[in-house]
Parts: structure tokens; sequence; C-alpha cells
């Protein structure tokens, strides 16, 4: 995934804090397509990275199978891979396709992110709720969201990654 930010609202060292917090970086990858990498675009982000990379390895006691490289192009997912929690929820996943008639559209999507993120577990109900208004979702799926997945979200295993409070876009 590729992560715009505003570093005037979210520091980079922020968005790599939640990047270790969302998986088990000491796992190694079945494939390479799935392996833990860190992409930098300049030579900060990479000082940066590696120096989280090693505090990581400290933190945990053993090995981090994160790579960390230099950015050189972005390519999307298949866009099965896209939304995958979204799409697990069929009334969200219509009325997001209705928004966006391209699948490109759809995983460009800010709103469809977040509803991926609910989705998924990530967030709070108090987040989801502050929010919801802005989906411009039909009654019926704002009804659903409210009802089956918000009251998941604070009953979620500790350890989820920790909301950065709708800062990322």
């Amino acid at each position: 995934m590729q992560v715009d930010y505003d570093p005037e609202v979210v520091s980079y060292g922020q968005l790599l804090e939640a990047f270790w917090d969302a998986h088990e970086p000491c796992k190694k990858s079945s494939s390479r397509q799935y392996r833990s990498l860190i992409l930098t675009h300049n030579a900060i982000q990479k000082e940066q990275a590696q120096a989280s990379l090693k505090a990581q390895e400290e933190k945990k006691g053993r090995k981090v199978n994160t790579e960390i490289e230099d950015f050189t192009s972005f390519a999307y997912a298949e866009y099965y891979h896209q939304k995958f929690s979204l799409r697990r929820h069929p009334i969200l996943l219509k009325d997001m396709q209705g928004l966006y008639h391209e699948a490109k559209d759809l995983a460009d999507s800010t709103v469809a992110m977040r509803l991926n993120s609910f989705c998924a577990g990530y967030g709070t109900l108090k987040d989801l709720e502050a929010e919801i208004d802005e989906f411009e979702l039909s009654e019926a799926a704002h009804a659903y969201l409210l009802q089956r997945i918000g009251p998941q979200l604070d009953s979620r295993a500790p350890g989820r990654i920790k909301s950065l409070g709708g800062m990322i876009d």
C-alpha cells in the first residue's frame, strides 16, 4: 500500500509506528509477494526506517524480516485484493460500487479505505460515529454499519493497530 500523508498532521515516525503495530514483522513471508517491506522516498525516510527496524529488533529480541528498499514505482495489487475486509460486507460494497464505478476509483477512495478499516476492526465505535455521516451510505448500509460493525470495534482483541484518528488519507 502507498500512504500519502501530510507531515504537518502525522509524522513519518508515527506512520512507522503504525506499520510495526499492524503486523508481525518477525514472521517470514511465504512468498516475495507477501513480504514485509518499507519503500522509502529519500535518505531521511530510509534512515528513519532503518532506525525503527533496529528498535523493533531490540524490542522483540529477534530478527525482524522486514526489508527496506528505495521506492521506484507503485503498482496496484489485483483488484480482488483491494478493500478485502469491505468485500466481506456486500451491502457496504454495493454502496461503494454505486459511488465508484471503476475498480481503480474504489481502490483510491478514502471513504472506501475508512470503511475497509472499520470492517477489519480498526478504529473505535466513537471514530465510526464521528465519521459515518460523511460516507454517503444508503439508509440500509448506514444501519448495517452501526448495528453489525460498530459493536465489534471496541471488543476486538488487544494489539490492533492504534488508530491515527483519521489522519491518514
